[in-house]
């Protein structure tokens, strides 16, 4: 019998797996925390690989200057750099490691790289199921109100609250016709163990102080009752509506697709099909990406240039 460690189980995963709720993920998202949980790596071997991944992340593309992180703030990077953001991994709103992808974080990057006079644009590296569903919205409204323009680029999958973060931007490519987006929708899972619980002999005993019959009543009967009803009234269909009506309103091709669509409806596509339905603008290579997004950011930097220069002209 293998005895689990609890010292090396990630705080995320076992998060997770006891608190699921109001998530925007695919349910593979839940097993790889199961079994994180069930066979965990050591936390000096796993922060090794993602600091190594988190150093080669910024660097030079086809003479195409990448910034991100402490370094979006600074004076010191070349003119025409590009914000370079990955979203890799299960999406949450706070992670205290710098490798691991945090919305919180990314909010206050964006505003300073759109800040920053050097930076002229911003670029969205994707590769993520989904996550979690709290600050979204904040990071949604950040990202839709940058005037510098906005580049997506999907590698492998770009699905759920992923898509939620890449559906801002004015272009969003994908390395491959094998790339898959979607799953707008939001959903939660729960682990029922009560049946376990009783041939164990563990009896689970909750107490509540007089006038608290409400106190975790929409949880309770959607876990234990078989009553699910206001849980998804009160807490998942609201931020489904939400999810549809940002998606909505940053991609113009979705604008009036109606809510029996599949693609409104949690339906994941592969590249070529989301490309006709109007997920995706373009499949080309990371390289090409990055191409587009520089050339892009360039014009917008000589629009403000001109802009500048002409206003010195006006009377004052």
């Amino acid at each position: 019998m293998s005895i689990i460690n609890l010292k090396e189980i990630s705080k995320e995963s076992l998060d997770l797996v006891l608190n699921p709720s109001n998530w925007l993920i695919d349910v593979g998202e839940f097993y790889k925390a199961v079994a994180d949980i069930i066979i965990p790596r050591s936390d000096y071997s796993y922060s090794e690989e993602c600091e190594k991944k988190s150093k080669t992340i910024c660097q030079e593309i086809s003479g195409i200057s990448l910034v991100s992180g402490t370094d979006l703030s600074s004076s010191d990077v070349p003119e025409g750099s590009l914000a370079y953001y990955r979203v890799s991994g299960l999406v949450r709103a706070d992670y205290p490691w710098d490798w691991y992808f945090s919305s919180k974080r990314m909010v206050k990057e964006l505003l300073s790289a759109e800040s920053n006079p050097n930076i002229s644009a911003h670029f969205i590296h994707l590769s993520s199921g989904g996550g979690e569903a709290w600050y979204l919205d904040r990071l949604f409204e950040t990202l839709m109100s940058l005037d510098k323009p906005v580049f997506a680029h999907v590698e492998k999958v770009c699905a759920s609250a992923a898509y939620y973060i890449g559906c801002t931007a004015q272009k969003i490519s994908v390395e491959t016709p094998n790339c898959t987006i979607g799953s707008i929708g939001v959903m939660c899972q729960f682990t029922n163990m009560a049946g376990l619980f009783e041939k164990l002999g563990i009896k689970d005993v909750q107490l509540y102080a007089d006038g608290s019959d409400l106190k975790n009543k929409k949880i309770m009967d959607a876990l234990y009752n078989g009553n699910p009803d206001e849980f998804i009234k009160k807490e998942l269909n609201p931020i489904r509506d939400q999810f549809v009506s940002a998606v909505r309103s940053a991609r113009p091709a979705l604008a009036t697709m109606k809510d029996d669509h599949p693609a409104m409806r949690g339906e994941d596509y592969r590249a070529e099909e989301a490309l006709q339905v109007g997920l995706v603008d373009s499949i080309e290579t990371l390289e090409e990406a990055l191409s587009h997004a520089y050339r892009e950011g360039l014009a917008y930097l000589n629009t403000i240039t001109t802009r500048q220069t002409a206003l010195t002209f006006l009377p004052k």
